[in-house]
């Protein structure tokens, strides 16, 4: 079937186009038995190990799921993902996950449509949504409760970094064809017009800079920041800093928001010794900082216009840097911060640890 039988074809042709690709009998029980075989390892294995284990049972069975899908089906659920995120972002909009948690059980379509102030119509449609993704439950015709996935959206901090994803960095990365139709298919080099600076109309702002016009923004972006889980904790020994001087340089926290990685780690080590420097732009160390004064050292710092000036930190966090969406100023940052900052220890951009000031680093676009 050529592409144009298939644009125009019935669902028999479809049928047909999927069952002429179906895979082995033999291929599909070889990696049955890999996800069989991980599956007894995670049995009996030890509890700090089943994590580990665990992404290998998640690789299987995305390879299961991946092999025995057709590639229409593959292709379909790979374009609709955008319609998953959207409804997602309404039913956070509508209130929906805040009112299933407050119910205590399942609540009804008619109750959550008065609660939320909706069109019984319209909440139908989300919720039938919700459902096929598995982020709610229907225990009943009409009626919802919660699953694990939508207990954490009820959490006003997931909930905004989702409305942070939507609203900022989804919205942007839809007008990237127009983006770089006009500029040209290669990396923005600039990070004052970008394709956020586009996408948002203005010419000559950076990302935080178009924030810092918009409170609203920018208050949905760190609430979003705070609420997400970073994890840092498990990257680095930080229990060997308990031995360091009080005068040494700890940690770093470039782009580090009010502090909330910061309060995790101190909270976790809270024997840890030297000083902690919090780096920010001034806008977003004014106020609601997490840690209280005199625990850490706040340092308004821009890392596209300054150079460091904290030099021989032991660990350095920068969870902002990821929207800097610029090879070109991921090289600035490689080559300065790692040469002035981690002369004794760890970088770290995002969620991802490198040692030692020589190493790749990644940067997410």
């Amino acid at each position: 079937m050529n592409a144009d039988m298939l644009l125009t074809g019935t669902m028999d042709d479809l049928v047909t186009t999927r069952t002429a690709s179906l895979p082995s009998p033999a291929e599909l029980q070889l990696i049955f038995e890999a996800l069989s075989k991980f599956i007894t390892q995670y049995e009996s294995s030890p509890k700090d190990e089943k994590r580990e284990i665990l992404k290998h049972i998640q690789d299987a069975a995305m390879s299961l799921a991946r092999t025995s899908a057709s590639p229409m089906e593959s292709l379909m659920s790979f374009l609709f993902q955008p319609h998953h995120n959207a409804c997602v972002r309404v039913a956070i909009g509508m209130g929906v996950f805040d009112h299933v948690t407050a119910r205590g059980g399942p609540i009804s379509l008619e109750l959550l449509a008065e609660k939320t102030g909706s069109e019984p119509e319209f909440v139908f449609r989300i919720l039938r949504a919700l459902v096929a993704m598995d982020i709610l439950h229907e225990s009943q015709p009409g009626y919802y409760s919660h699953t694990p996935l939508s207990e954490l959206l009820a959490d006003r901090g997931i909930q905004a970094y989702a409305v942070h994803q939507w609203d900022n960095i989804n919205f942007c990365m839809s007008q990237f064809g127009s983006y770089f139709e006009k500029h040209g298919y290669r990396s923005p080099a600039d990070p004052k017009n970008a394709p956020f600076t586009c996408a948002m109309g203005m010419e000559n702002a950076s990302f935080f800079e178009i924030l810092e016009l918009n409170p609203t923004r920018m208050d949905v972006f760190n609430r979003g920041m705070a609420g997400f889980n970073t994890g840092v904790v498990a990257l680095y020994d930080f229990g060997s800093l308990e031995n360091i001087s009080q005068e040494a340089v700890a940690i770093v926290d470039v782009g580090g928001g009010k502090g909330h990685t910061l309060l995790e780690i101190l909270d976790t080590f809270p024997a840890l010794r030297g000083r902690c420097v919090l780096q920010d732009l001034p806008a977003v160390l004014h106020g609601n900082v997490v840690i209280p004064d005199g625990d850490i050292c706040l340092q308004p710092y821009d890392f596209f216009r300054e150079v460091q000036p904290v030099k021989g930190a032991y660990f350095s966090s920068s969870g902002r840097i990821p929207h800097a969406i610029s090879e070109y100023f991921a090289w600035l940052i490689r080559h300065q911060e790692l040469q002035y900052i981690c002369t004794n220890g760890f970088f770290m951009i995002g969620q991802t640890q490198t040692a030692g000031p020589s190493s790749e680093t990644y940067l997410q676009l």
